[in-house]
């Protein structure tokens, strides 16, 4: 018994680990640069307005990206959370549930360089 609640929970974390990296690729991936999906990937932060509203569609857009991107998880939700460091123009916190229903926490930090880092 002990044996597979073990196993169960190194496959959980291995499916986790699978899902956060490719969210990682899928966040830093810009759309157009896939010619056979040119819908894959996001448009630049850039070309959003530096404002509230623009932070909230570029949110919308991660959230669209990722739900269709990535069907292993369900019930996105997405917060955005307040900045704290000086290389950094947005900070979002996710929750999720795997398909086996195991919950799913990470954030995420859109640095000045354009990079997304997914934790």
């Amino acid at each position: 018994m002990l044996d597979s609640l073990c196993i169960q929970h190194q496959d959980a974390s291995a499916e986790q680990s699978d899902i956060l990296n490719n969210i990682y690729w899928l966040l830093n991936t810009r759309q157009g640069t896939l010619q056979h999906m040119p819908e894959l990937g996001l448009v630049d932060f850039a070309a959003y307005s530096n404002d509230d509203e623009g932070r909230r569609d570029y949110v919308r857009e991660i959230k669209e990206l990722i739900c269709r991107f990535e069907p292993r998880i369900h019930q996105l939700m997405v917060r955005i959370c307040d900045v704290d460091q000086s290389d950094c123009l947005l900070k979002l916190e996710f929750t999720a549930k795997t398909c086996q229903e195991n919950p799913l926490y990470f954030s995420s930090i859109l640095l000045m360089n354009g990079e997304i880092l997914v934790k």
